[in-house]
């Protein structure tokens, strides 16, 4: 097996904030360790299913595990789903979650979490604003069994989970729109182009492909018009932020860049690692993005180019 995997985060709980640190403590995320602890870790508590899971991870890195079986290996139980998902994700759970507090947003009374997975991100939100009806969806069956378990377990009562593809979503949903729509790593689009220019200015040439705009049109159906917002989170590099906001604002999002930021955290080696995370709004009218602007996004002290390789 693969011994490191730097570029893959787990946490620290010491920067956030004092909700987000009781409610990822309740649901067993500790102190960051090393990622060679905990592979060991993984390994000690699971025995042959965390060593299948560990295997999976290093295949999946490389392209050569499907991720249909990847979620349903790594959530065949809730103690290794948390596990895992606190070992790979665990550091920018802490720091969009304390995002999300910190950040003027109103208070939402629907939200729907795309590709939600175990639920971890989804049960806070519905801790947070018990008024809410919260809804998470996922295309994975075992995610979805595992994500009732954890909100049994949290006791939200305000939550459900449906296994849902997120391009039938709109349908299937009877034309329910939310407030809030958050998709953390959840929307899969078409980066190839990116790869062949050079500089985040070169991405206004590159055609973006209809299917990925068919999706994000979709999902703009679901957020409510003139006041609701879409919250996204990728690992991009400078070209994939210019071509996901540009994507996004062909889609009929306008992006609120003052309100979008950079996550940044240190994982358990002490290595710095970053996300951009961003506030769409449901607008109407024409088109508002500039390559200046993501330009200038992208200028921010805290970002490191291409924190996840295209």
């Amino acid at each position: 097996m693969k011994q490191k995997r730097k570029t893959k985060t787990r946490s620290t709980l010491q920067n956030a904030e004092p909700a987000v640190r009781e409610f990822l403590s309740s649901v067993g995320f500790s102190e960051p360790v090393s990622w060679e602890r905990f592979l060991r870790d993984v390994e000690s508590r699971f025995g042959k299913a965390g060593q299948d899971v560990l295997k999976a991870i290093d295949l999946r890195a490389d392209g050569e595990y499907p991720d249909d079986d990847f979620y349903h290996l790594k959530n065949g139980s809730l103690s290794l789903s948390l596990a895992v998902t606190f070992g790979v994700k665990g550091g920018f759970y802490a720091s969009f979650l304390s995002w999300l507090l910190r950040v003027d947003l109103p208070s939402p009374s629907r939200i729907l979490d795309v590709g939600c997975d175990n639920g971890v991100l989804t049960c806070f939100y519905a801790r947070q604003f018990p008024d809410a009806e919260v809804i998470g969806i996922d295309l994975h069956e075992k995610s979805i069994d595992r994500a009732k378990e954890l909100a049994a377990k949290t006791a939200v009562p305000n939550v459900s989970f449906r296994v849902l593809d997120l391009k039938r979503a709109d349908k299937t949903l009877l034309g329910s729109t939310f407030d809030l729509v958050t998709a953390t790593h959840a929307i899969e689009i078409d980066l190839e182009g990116c790869r062949h220019v050079s500089s985040i200015g070169e991405v206004e040439q590159l055609e973006i492909a209809s299917r990925d705009l068919e999706t994000l049109a979709g999902v703009r159906r679901m957020v409510t018009p003139g006041s609701g917002l879409l919250l996204t989170a990728n690992s991009f590099d400078d070209r994939a932020i210019g071509f996901w906001t540009r994507l996004l604002d062909h889609a009929g999002f306008a992006i609120d860049w003052a309100r979008s930021s950079i996550l940044d955290w240190r994982d358990g080696d002490n290595e710095k690692e970053t996300c951009p995370v961003f506030v769409a709004e449901n607008k109407d009218g024409g088109e508002s993005w500039t390559v200046d602007d993501a330009a200038a996004f992208c200028a921010s002290p805290a970002f490191i180019e291409k924190t996840e390789p295209i």
